[in-house]
């Protein structure tokens, strides 16, 4: 695990961070081979060698585990460093460690200035939790100093204030576990008709917590247009969904002094949102949230988060795109992201990597382009190798079967249908639906009699019908209609590639 939390984190650094890093460890003492690894690490990342190969060649008598556990700790703190300097947040934080630190070498004024300042600041940003623990480090400095110049009064107005806090804590607490149950019921489980019954009674105890006096605290109205958006969705009433999802970026953006520096959350939402919106096929509407992201990438934000925002922007561009069956134009699209060289850095995320490289194979596959569409599939299953809990790298994996399908290749259809049942069979199971498509990928349409394969068409189709259909399912038909795939093939059995 830490040689791939290694690769992410060295792939995701930005040109000024690899530079103040280099600067960092040419000035240390020592034999500077944690150095050494970390260039490694760089050179494996453009394709050269294998890092661990590497260090060994050079090192045999040197532990690489221990080397490039000290790289990724020294890394960590260095980014760490950076952020407390961009980020309010981290800078807070950071206070408050100094306002403990001050306290602990006798310097009281010193710690109550530092913690009231960061206070204050927490009250601004509406950081409920973070002020909690600012006034109860006041007060236990307070008490240490025998409350110096405060009448007890004033004591039980500053605890009445930290009470007041808790119960705003504990109110945004419920808020976020009502939004998570719904999220995990629509996600992972969908809603069942027996279900019904508890969906509305989540929906009512949303409406008390907003109505409880919540209904003007920035997190507690981002909730509330959430968990209503997603509600509608459920529900089919997309263009309702759609209006909570236009409010919701309105709010975010009216309160950007409330949003941390650089905006993840901000960025995470229009994310969800754009995913949501693909989920129930508004591909036109996805432009406006695509714009917004495209907002971001023209203010100076630091590199890592612009780069994750300019995937995000050319994921969903390409899915848009796609989704409205736009193959020539989805291919231009990857043609100007690739000069503009922006969409090289795996690490920001390789899930969005893998969906990038995945929806590109299935527009180069419908252009009649097979070869670069097995390229893409290819760079996609890499990545997924080690991300293989994803099911985009299971419809990866399947899409690519349909590739050599085309191409009549059985011995190696074969061979990865066997691995990909040692892979999965033990863990996720192997769906009904799976099975049936395997069934056909081996089944040879053109030398088969006409009679024969609508005796297999009926066939699945008969399996079809009587397998449960599955979340899962329901997800992996969501990257591809691996189902249209079934019926073209054993209804027209010429080569449709060449």
């Amino acid at each position: 695990m830490l040689r791939t939390d290694l690769e992410k984190i060295i792939s995701s650094l930005s040109a000024i961070e690899k530079k103040s890093f280099r600067i960092y460890y040419k000035q240390q003492n020592g034999d500077g081979k944690y150095g050494e690894l970390f260039e490694m690490y760089l050179s494996a990342i453009s394709g050269k060698s294998r890092p661990e190969e590497s260090f060994r060649l050079k090192y045999p008598a040197t532990s690489f585990d221990n080397t490039a556990a000290y790289l990724f700790k020294v890394l960590t703190e260095m980014l760490t460093m950076g952020r407390i300097q961009q980020d309010p947040w981290f800078g807070q934080l950071f206070s408050v460690m100094k306002a403990k630190l001050f306290t602990e070498r006798s310097m009281p004024d010193r710690a109550l200035k530092e913690i009231r300042r960061t206070q204050r600041q927490a009250e601004n940003s509406e950081d409920h939790l973070l002020s909690y623990l600012c006034s109860r480090i006041e007060l236990s400095q307070l008490a240490r100093i025998g409350f110096d110049k405060m009448t007890q009064q004033e004591l039980i107005d500053f605890q009445m204030k930290g009470k007041q806090t808790l119960q705003v804590l504990r109110q945004t607490h419920e808020h976020h576990s009502l939004y998570e149950i719904l999220s995990h019921k629509l996600l992972n489980k969908g809603i069942t008709l027996n279900e019904e019954d508890n969906l509305d009674d989540l929906v009512l105890s949303e409406l008390g917590i907003i109505t409880r006096g919540s209904s003007h605290r920035f997190e507690s109205r981002k909730l509330h247009l959430l968990f209503q958006a997603y509600f509608f969705i459920h529900k089919s009433e997309y263009n309702a969904a759609l209006e909570l999802f236009k409010k919701l970026n309105s709010l975010m953006e009216l309160n950007e002094s409330l949003l941390d520096f650089p905006p993840y959350d901000y960025l995470d939402t229009l994310d969800g949102i754009l995913n949501s919106l693909l989920q129930i096929k508004y591909f036109d509407d996805m432009q406006y949230f695509i714009d917004k992201i495209e907002t971001l990438l023209s203010k100076p934000y630091p590199e890592h988060f612009l780069n994750m925002a300019y995937q995000i922007m050319a994921i969903f561009q390409m899915n848009a795109i796609i989704g409205e069956e736009k193959y020539t134009e989805a291919v231009e699209l990857h043609d100007l992201y690739k000069k503009a060289g922006r969409f090289n850095d795996i690490a920001i995320s390789p899930e969005k990597y893998i969906t990038y490289h995945f929806q590109l194979s299935i527009a180069f596959y419908m252009l009649k382009n097979l070869k670069r569409a097995k390229e893409n599939i290819l760079k996609a299953i890499n990545i997924g190798r080690s991300q293989t809990d994803l099911l985009v790298f299971r419809a990866c994996w399947l899409f690519q079967l349909v590739l050599y399908a085309e191409l009549d290749d059985y011995e190696f259809i074969t061979y990865e249908i066997r691995a990909y049942k040692r892979a999965f069979n033990g863990r996720s199971q192997i769906i009904p639906f799976e099975k049936l498509l395997f069934e056909v990928m081996l089944v040879d349409p053109k030398t088969n009699s006409k009679a024969s394969n609508q005796r297999c068409a009926q066939k699945i189709q008969k399996g079809l019908n009587d397998a449960k259909t599955t979340i899962s399912q329901e997800k992996l038909l969501q990257y591809f209609n691996f189902l249209g795939w079934i019926y073209s093939r054993l209804s027209s059995p010429v080569r449709r590639l060449n």
